[in-house]
């Protein structure tokens, strides 16, 4: 008897490792089934295409400009594109800086580029200028690449005159690149506001001109640069709300413009300080017609 259940008991383990066996095998297949799922959705959903990409570094270029430039298109996937071809390709355009980066991920692609784009009309050479200085060429405006030519002339027209030749000799390399930032940090309106710019170079100043609809002559801001506050601070400032402001003070303090040759200019010293990170703007009547 005894025999007999040593036997059955044998029996019933052989049967139960058998049934682990089975159960360990159909766990193993379900992983195993359920990487290959997950594998296939992966490679079948956005998260692996070109799709899934982030653009950095542009103003008025969108993603699916740069991804053209590119040379990409959206529905390609992740793993079948190259860093090195993409890069090659965003920096032989001339709008793009020549700088550009690359990262591809499992999980998506960054791409950085260095956008130059039109922020300056010289009113004295009737000249176009890029962000960094540069002129901008004829060669490049009439341009058939759509992403060069038609770019260009679509966004020529929010640039902000200037009254003298952007150059070195007439304004820093530093002083350029915040003007640049300024003027390109303002709304397409607040932009077409203003009539014209200058630099003040001895002061380090930016000389904002703006004709009043309601004075007979211009209101114009001097900003000296040399505080990084002004940066994020006049793009607050440069607006039509200011404008009517400045207009309001005019009328009720009877302020006298400053006249040189037949042209009227209400004029003041902008004074930006911060204070507990907000900032306090201070407008000082100015006297005297500084050289801009």
């Amino acid at each position: 008897m005894a025999r007999l259940n040593s036997e059955l008991t044998f029996e019933e383990r052989i049967k139960s490792q058998k049934i682990k066996r089975k159960k360990t095998l159909i766990v193993k297949l379900s992983i195993i089934f359920s990487v290959f799922a997950l594998l296939a959705i992966y490679f079948l959903s956005p998260i692996s295409r070109v799709s899934n990409s982030h653009i950095e570094g542009t103003r008025y270029y969108s993603k699916n400009q740069i991804l053209r430039i590119a040379g990409l298109n959206e529905r390609e996937s992740l793993y079948t594109i190259s860093d090195r071809e993409i890069k090659a390709k965003l920096d032989n355009s001339p709008l793009l800086g020549g700088n550009s980066n690359v990262v591809i991920t499992p999980f998506g692609m960054k791409i950085t580029v260095d956008e130059r784009y039109p922020v300056l009309h010289s009113i004295v050479n009737d000249k176009y200028y890029f962000d960094d200085g540069s002129e901008i060429s004829d060669e490049l405006l009439s341009s058939s690449d759509v992403d060069v030519g038609t770019f260009l002339n679509e966004n020529i027209h929010q640039v902000v005159d200037i009254n003298l030749i952007p150059n070195s000799t007439n304004i820093p390399k530093k002083a350029y690149k915040t003007i640049g930032y300024i003027l390109s940090s303002l709304s397409k309106d607040n932009r077409a506001l203003i009539s014209y710019i200058g630099y003040e170079k001895s002061s380090n100043s930016l000389l904002v001109y703006y004709k009043s609809n309601n004075l007979n002559g211009f209101i114009k801001y001097v900003c000296c640069l040399n505080s990084s506050i002004y940066k994020d601070a006049l793009k607050n400032i440069l607006n039509e709300e200011y404008i009517q402001e400045r207009e309001q003070y005019v009328t009720k303090n009877n302020m006298q413009p400053i006249i040189e040759g037949e042209t009227k200019f209400y004029t003041w010293d902008v004074v930006i300080e911060e204070n507990s990170n907000k900032y306090i703007i201070r407008f000082i009547d100015k006297k005297e017609m500084p050289n801009g």
